[in-house]
Parts: C-alpha cells; structure tokens; sequence
C-alpha cells in the first residue's frame, strides 16, 4: 500500500468514485483509509467496513495506477480480515455445493428464505428484485454427449446468471456452432463472487471443480459469452494456486486458450474483401 503517491490519477477511472465523488471511495482515498486503520488511527469500524465493501473490484486501478499500487488485492485482504457479511457466506457456501440443476438453484433460494413474494422484492438481488428463474437450465437442456469431440470442437464455459436465470443467450450461440460445442455438465461458478469477497478457500474450491470438469479436453479452446467469468478464468484463476502446481498448470492452460465470443468470431469468420 505504501506505493501509492497520492497522484490523484485514480480518480479518472474508478466508477465508484466517478459516481459518488466522495474521495474515501476513490482508491487513493480507500489506501489512506487502510492505513489510518492498521495504525490505530481510525477507530471507527462501521465507517471503514462500508467503504472496504462499496468497492466493486473491477480491476481498473491494477492496469492504470502509475504507482502499480494494488488496491482491489488490499480491499480483498481487508475483507478476508474482517469477514464477509454472514449473507455473502452462506450464499458462496451453498454456491459450491449446487448443481448444475435449475432444481438445486431453487432449494438454495428456499433454504435462503428470500426465493420469492414480498422477500425476493426486499432483498434486491438485481435492481429489479429477484429475476423468475427458468423451469430449467441451459446444462439441463444439452446432452453432454450429444458431440463427441473432434478437431474444430470448443469447450462453452457458461456462467452462473446465463446456466440458471438467461439460458436463452447461451442457447443462441449453440444454434450458431451447432455441433463444435462441448458443454462439460460438472462446471460450476466460476468464483469471481467468492474471491472478491475475500472468501479465497470457497474461490479455490470452485475453481478446482471447473478444472476437473475441464480436464478431459487439453488444448481445446475455452469460449464463454459472460465478460465476468472470463475475466476471471483470464486473471484470477492461476493466482489461486501455488505457481509451478499441477492446479496451477491447468488454469493457466485453460487461461492461455480462453476466448470471447467476439474474439472467435473474429478468428472464425473471414473478412469479406473490400
């Protein structure tokens, strides 16, 4: 934290403060905020527990800070520290055990007793309450052994909000491939909730279950249409291991063979002569 030389320069790009224009969310405001803390010289725990959890850890002060200072990894640590709120926990806990299943999403709402009525309106998931979610899941509505793998084929990484709550999107894109998809049924979260939260171990242990459901197809290229997740796969996912590890080796494989949708199309598609 100590490399940051109070420039100012954070202010053009974080959206928090962008939005707020309050500087204890800009990220030269959230350093000196940390460190006023560690040395006992802010006591006021409520005050900087909300600033540590208003921060949306988009990244954005990891690539543009002259100073490389590493605000989004301190927030990160400082939740870790002081614990993510006991909602954030029993969600990404429960989140590591779900299914595949549009069926096991539903029980873990029930068991959080805000699946529907006047709590999912109280509790707003999203700014418009809590979506209805669809009778089935996009891994529910493809035979994994529909394809069998052949030399053009892509691993589809699809994401916890398109599987569950919009399995039209990814059904679009398997309309456009047909046949090349192969769509692993054991992926789970990809963990960008868990880590970001400071719940390391919960992140691991997801990443983990996406690796094995991957391991089959070495060398086959990853596509995935959720920015979220492939940000995650890209940046986050060998970081959660030690590096040279067999676990790191894997995320970083799968790292290295990621794509967007935009990036394959460019790739797949030739452009037509002018």
């Amino acid at each position: 934290m100590n490399s940051c030389s109070r420039c100012g320069k954070c202010h053009s790009f974080c959206p928090l403060y962008r939005s707020l224009l309050d500087e204890r969310h800009a990220p030269r405001g959230k350093i000196h905020l940390l460190e006023e803390y560690s040395e006992k010289r802010l006591e006021d725990e409520e005050f900087i527990d909300t600033v540590v959890w208003a921060c949306l850890q988009c990244g954005a002060c990891e690539h543009l800070c002259p100073s490389r200072t590493n605000v989004a990894k301190a927030i990160r640590q400082k939740r870790a520290e002081m614990g993510a709120p006991f909602i954030y926990r029993e969600v990404l806990s429960r989140l590591s055990r779900i299914g595949a299943s549009n069926s096991s999403l539903m029980r873990l709402l029930k068991g959080l007793r805000f699946g529907g009525g006047l709590m999912s309106r109280v509790f707003k998931v999203t700014p418009w309450g809590l979506p209805d979610v669809p009778k089935s899941s996009f891994l529910e509505r493809v035979s994994p052994a529909a394809y069998p793998q052949n030399d053009r084929s892509v691993l589809f990484f699809i994401g916890c909000c398109q599987n569950h709550l919009f399995p039209e999107i990814p059904q679009k894109a398997m309309s456009l491939l047909g046949e090349r998809i192969i769509a692993p049924p054991e992926q789970t979260c990809c963990g960008l909730p868990a880590w970001s939260s400071g719940l390391t171990e919960i992140a691991r242990e997801l990443v983990e279950k996406n690796l094995n459901a991957f391991s089959n197809y070495e060398g086959v290229p990853v596509l995935t249409l959720c920015s979220s997740c492939a940000y995650t796969i890209k940046n986050v996912w060998p970081r959660l291991f030690e590096e040279g590890s067999t676990l790191w080796r894997q995320a970083s494989a799968i790292s290295r063979n990621l794509l967007s949708m935009g990036e394959f199309l460019a790739k797949e598609i030739p452009r037509r002569a002018s």
